[in-house]
């Protein structure tokens, strides 16, 4: 759904460049920006707390059957609440965003009473649970604005979803995930202090009192993931490595980008689209083909290569960056002819990525290997 979603994303702005142009947005701009939220950033996150709080944390999810209740709600919601900004139906909007809060709402409960058995205070397990905590925020928030209750709450909204949910789930996961893929030496060295910092930042900007607390915590944040890259023992440098610092990169920019007025729409476009799915697409090249080999079963295991192909994934990732980053580009010059001609080439690339990890999410639903694939 993740994915979908993103491939979707630059699909709109090619037919229509208004959406990635204003500053103001009105129904096809909240369309364009829950489109990102909801339809890409949600479902990748919430997949990846599904794997990584059993896997990393060692908190088992009891009644893992609900998930599929969850996501089958999450879908509905996002769907029914996106149709109504793309056809201005109040009806569709707020409840279609209840619908979303209690998917949401039901995710923090079910994860969270797996998080609440986590025994060891890790970087990983006090982003995630502030995030979660900051999930709950936003799954009582939307649907209060949705339903036109509490104008005044919209900052707050906005804080707790980009600031707590998005960037404390962020944070949480690449300290677990690059020392991984990067073999790193080196342990965190600043990541409680990070976590901490972030979210009193995200409390701050709610408040209207600015990010440069939360902009300390990212710069922390950064510093060990440079740490983790430099330490690495890997003989080449990991895709998912680079792109993931890249990715931490352009978060830093947008949020320092606030503060120095730079047009919201480029903000969203480099801080919300692009950071977010450069580090997704690059974890993804590993992850998928990792899992779909583990959970194939072991007399038609297939190895990973077989399932993806590197040198296709390593042609594929940097054009994806150039057009979501020319995105951004094209929305701060105003060019609609530059955002149409970005949005083409992010699609193109994204449906071409998609395309190249079929074989993993097919196999998964196979008891038998897919055919090799050329590396």
């Amino acid at each position: 759904m993740g994915l979908a979603g993103l491939l979707a994303t630059p699909l709109v702005a090619l037919i229509d460049p208004a959406v990635a142009l204003s500053d103001h947005p009105g129904p096809a701009g909240l369309l364009f920006l829950h489109l990102i939220t909801l339809g890409f950033l949600a479902p990748v996150m919430i997949g990846a707390y599904y794997q990584l709080v059993p896997v990393v944390l060692g908190a088992p999810i009891r009644r893992p059957g609900w998930a599929r209740v969850i996501f089958a709600a999450l879908v509905a919601g996002v769907f029914v609440f996106l149709l109504g900004w793309g056809v201005r139906s109040p009806a569709a909007i707020g409840w279609g965003g209840l619908l979303t809060g209690l998917a949401l709402w039901g995710f923090v409960v079910h994860v969270g009473a797996s998080l609440v058995r986590v025994r060891r205070l890790t970087p990983t397990a006090l982003a995630f649970a502030l995030a979660l905590a900051a999930l709950a925020a936003v799954g009582v928030l939307g649907p209060l604005l949705a339903l036109r209750i509490g104008a005044g709450l919209l900052p707050a909204h906005v804080a707790a979803g980009l600031g707590g949910w998005l960037l404390l789930t962020i944070i949480g996961a690449t300290y677990q995930l690059v020392p991984f893929f990067a073999a790193a030496a080196a342990p965190p060295r600043f990541g409680i202090a990070a976590v901490v910092l972030v979210a009193v930042g995200t409390v701050a900007a709610a408040l209207g009192a600015g990010v440069w607390v939360g902009l300390a915590g990212l710069a922390l944040w950064a510093a060990d993931l440079v740490r983790f890259a430099r330490s690495g023992r890997q003989t080449r440098r990991e895709p998912v490595v680079l792109y993931t610092l890249a990715a931490a990169g352009l978060l830093i920019l947008a949020a320092a980008g606030i503060q120095t007025g730079l047009p919201a729409r480029v903000l969203v476009l480099a801080g919300l689209l692009a950071g977010p799915a450069l580090m997704v697409m690059g974890q993804l090249q590993k992850i998928l083909p990792f899992l779909a080999a583990l959970d194939a079963p072991p007399g038609a295991r297939p190895k990973t290569e077989q399932l993806f192909s590197r040198q296709a994934a390593a042609r594929l990732l940097p054009l994806a960056a150039a057009g979501l980053l020319g995105l951004a580009v094209a929305s701060g010059f105003a060019s609609a002819l530059g955002v149409r001609l970005a949005a083409t080439v992010a699609t193109a690339a994204i449906a071409a990525y998609l395309l190249q990890q079929r074989p993993a999410v097919t196999s998964r639903s196979s008891r038998r290997p897919p055919p090799a694939r050329s590396r």
